[in-house]
């Protein structure tokens, strides 16, 4: 499996690939973003984050409490593709806090 993703002004993408297949992608969006994916017959989640001008800290957890309820239901042992784009830094604790069961 493979992840690519990038941000430059004006331009966002991800992709997922598996088996050297893409499965996933999705370009030109304008927001702060966690993707991810399980491995296989399954499809890829976007979940919207707050924007570094906007990431108090209400915000950023009625962002990651969606996140929390996908992850539960992720089988043990999963491949998981995982994309985070344009998340600010502030966010990336809660993030990561919520995607660590994986």
């Amino acid at each position: 499996v493979t992840v690519l993703c990038g941000a430059t002004p004006g331009r966002h993408f991800v992709q997922f690939f598996e088996g050297g297949t893409e499965v996933y992608e999705e370009s030109d969006f304008d927001v702060a973003a966690l993707f991810v994916k399980v491995a296989g017959a399954h499809s890829a989640r976007r979940f919207s984050m707050p924007t570094a001008e906007h990431c108090d800290e209400e915000a950023l957890r009625e962002a990651v409490a969606p996140v929390h309820f996908w992850v539960n239901g992720v089988a043990p042992g999963s491949l998981v593709l995982v994309a985070l784009v344009g998340v600010p830094s502030q966010a990336m604790p809660l993030v990561l806090e919520a995607l660590a069961p994986l």
